[in-house]
C-alpha cells in the first residue's frame, strides 16, 4: 500500500515538473522515500527469517571432564535479560542482575535446582562455585559438578576461614582459571564463594545401565566410552523451561579428545550422555557439530 501510494505521487509530480521547476527536487526526494520502504521491508522478512531458524530463548552450558579433578568443569551462558525475568516473576520482586544485593545467592539457588549431572554409581552432584560475569545481554556462570554416591557424603564438617579458602584455592583448575582470564573486566565478576555457599546440593537424576563397550575414541569399527566413574552419564537441565515454553538449553560435553551437543527443551530436560557419547557422531574436540 506504502509502495503504492509513492509510486503514484512520483507520477503526478513527473506531470507537472514543466510547471515548476522545483519538481524534479521532489521526484528525487520521493525515489529515495521508496528505495528506503524496500529495503525496510527486506529487513523485516530477512529479521523474521532468522527468528525462525535461531531461537532467542536458550541457553548454552558448556562441560569438559577434568580427569585429574575428578569434576566436570561449566561454563554457563545465560541470556541475562530474560533471566531478570525469571527471578524477578519466581521472587515476586523486580530482580536486577547489577543492583539487587542477593543476587549471588539467588542465582546459584536458581541454577543449583534446575542442572545436575548423575551415574547409576552417583545419583548426586555437589556444585563448587567459581564466579559470575555480566556482559549487557550475556549472563556467564563459572562451577564444577562433583558426583556424590549419596546424599550423606554431601555433608561435612564447618570449615575454618582458612581452610575454605584453602579448599576454593584447590578447586580452581587449570581449565576453570583459563576461563576466568577471559573475562574482558574482571571487576564485573560477582562475589567469591564463602564458606556458607561454596558448596551446594544439586537434586540428581534416574540413573542409565552402565556401558560394557569397550575401545579406543575414534577407532574405526569401536565405540568411543565415557571413563569408568561416567558410566551411565546423564545431564538434566531445566533452566526457564516451563512447560510450553519454547526455551532451548544447549549442552556441548567434552570428554578428552571428543565432544558431542545436545539440546534440553521442556518436553526433553534430560539425557544420557554416555550413550550419546557412544554413537558415531561424537565429535573430535573443537569440532562442534551445527
Amino acid at each position: 500500500m506504502l509502495l503504492a501510494r509513492l509510486t503514484q505521487l512520483v507520477r503526478f509530480t513527473q506531470r507537472g515538473c514543466h510547471k515548476c521547476p522545483s519538481l524534479p527536487v521532489a521526484v528525487a526526494v520521493v525515489r529515495i522515500l521508496i528505495a528506503g520502504a524496500v529495503l525496510a521491508a527486506v529487513g523485516v522478512i530477512d529479521g523474521a527469517t532468522a527468528f525462525a531458524v535461531h531461537p532467542t530463548h536458550s541457553s548454552l552450558a558448556e562441560m569438559e571432564w577434568n580427569q585429574k579433578t575428578k569434576r566436570i568443569e561449566v561454563s554457563l551462558r545465560l541470556d541475562s535479560f530474560e533471566l531478570e525475568r525469571e527471578l524477578s516473576f519466581l521472587h515476586g520482586k523486580t530482580v536486577n542482575l547489577e543492583t539487587t544485593p542477593e543476587i549471588t545467592g539467588l542465582v546459584r539457588t536458581y541454577l543449583a535446582e534446575r542442572i545436575s549431572v548423575s551415574t547409576p554409581a552417583c545419583p548426586q552432584c555437589r556444585i563448587h562455585w567459581h564466579g559470575e560475569e555480566l556482559e549487557f545481554r550475556e549472563f556467564w556462570v563459572y562451577f564444577e559438578l562433583e558426583l556424590q554416591p549419596d546424599a550423606d557424603s554431601q555433608r561435612r564438617a564447618p570449615q575454618s576461614p582458612l581452610d575454605s579458602r584453602k579448599d576454593e584455592s584447590v578447586s580452581q583448575t587449570a581449565a576453570a582459571r583459563k576461563l576466568q582470564q577471559q573475562l574482558r573486566d574482571p571487576t564485573q565478576i560477582l562475589p567469591a564463594v564463602t564458606e556458607s555457599d561454596d558448596l551446594t546440593e544439586s537434586p540428581g537424576t534416574g540413573g542409565i545401565a552402565p556401558s560394557a563397550a569397550a575401545g579406543k575414541p575414534g577407532e574405526p569399527g569401536r565405540e568411543a566410552t565415557l571413563p569408568t566413574e561416567l558410566a551411565g552419564l546423564t545431564v538434566r537441565n531445566t533452566i526457564m523451561a516451563a512447560p510450553g515454553s519454547a526455551q532451548v538449553n544447549y549442552v556441548t560435553f567434552r570428554c578428552g579428545q571428543r565432544e558431542i551437543s545436545v539440546h534440553l527443551t521442556a518436553e526433553k530436560s534430560e539425557c544420557d550422555l554416555d550413550a550419546e557419547f557412544r554413537v558415531p557422531h561424537a565429535q573430535p574436540a573443537g569440532k562442534v557439530k551445527p
